[in-house]
């Protein structure tokens, strides 16, 4: 994860419209209707973190388990596991996807944190090997995380991962 923060903090640095987002302004709106899906790793230090949340937080995350909610860690106003948040979860709004069949996939975001997912062709120039790429963002152009290279290099692709809902019902099932 250090290797994705530093990432995140390059890509802040050569864009500062990123730096919006640091701290967040706008309650996390960029992970609603969010689905993380988690490693085992992950899910592990989730675990051990929801041992030292306040008790009302950890009524809420059942609330919201019970509740069906997408993202149960998700409340009106935070992340209850900010703190241990998953790698996907970590690099929204920035990412920018290149997918199998040549296309792109991002999303556009407003000052006040509105997206718009976006498909499109790269330009000319594209590698696919590098960090970042330059991408249109309504009326301007944004510096975003290419972040296929980055889950290859550290072989994300064959660990499994699982949905929220899944691994909360084995915990509370306990």
């Amino acid at each position: 994860m250090v290797e994705l923060d530093n990432l995140i903090q390059q890509l802040r640095t050569k864009d500062p419209y990123w730096n919006k987002c640091h701290p967040c302004k706008n309650k996390g709106k960029c992970c609603i209707g969010a689905n993380p899906s988690f490693s085992d790793k992950e899910w592990q230090d989730v675990i051990e973190y929801l041992d030292e949340i306040p008790k009302d937080d950890y009524d809420k995350l059942l609330e919201n388990f019970k509740h069906n909610k997408l993202c149960p860690f998700r409340t009106e106003s935070k992340c209850l596991i900010h703190k241990v948040r998953p790698f996907n979860c970590k690099y929204t709004p920035f990412q920018a996807v290149y997918r199998n069949d040549g296309k792109i996939i991002y999303s556009m975001t407003t000052d006040d944190c509105n997206f718009k997912t976006v498909v499109s062709e790269p330009n000319m120039n594209f590698n696919s090997t590098e960090n970042f790429i330059e991408l249109n963002n309504f009326l301007e152009k944004r510096s975003y995380l290419l972040i296929n290279n980055w889950v290859i290099s550290n072989n994300l692709l064959e660990e499994p991962e699982k949905k929220a809902t899944e691994l909360l019902n084995s915990y509370f099932a306990k």
